[in-house]
């Protein structure tokens, strides 16, 4: 599985809107949510075994690799609080905020 990042450049010609800028590859495990935050500078990706935060690096589009949380099995939703500085992941009945 892998997540691909993609720029839109409506400007273009139909054929060269699209350009691939980088990916993120998930041998192992199958993404079930992905959410960036409100200033574009983060990505939350869940798994069936895990909740990934990346950063991306604007200047060179590519992402980093920042933190695992390993606790989080079935996450079935993440969010971003409106300004960034939190998110929230639920997982079976259990809700955390970071």
């Amino acid at each position: 599985t892998q997540v691909l990042l993609y720029e839109f450049r409506p400007s273009m010609p139909v054929n060269a809107q699209l350009s691939l800028l980088t990916n993120i590859d998930f041998p192992s495990d199958p993404i079930s949510l992905l959410r960036w935050s409100p200033d574009g500078n983060y990505l939350l990706v869940a798994t069936n075994q895990r909740l990934i935060m990346y950063g991306f690096d604007r200047y060179v589009n590519r992402f980093n690799f920042l933190h695992q949380y390993t606790s989080f099995l079935n996450t079935t939703s993440i969010d971003w609080y409106r300004n960034g500085s939190y998110f929230a992941a639920a997982a079976d009945s259990d809700v955390t905020i970071f």
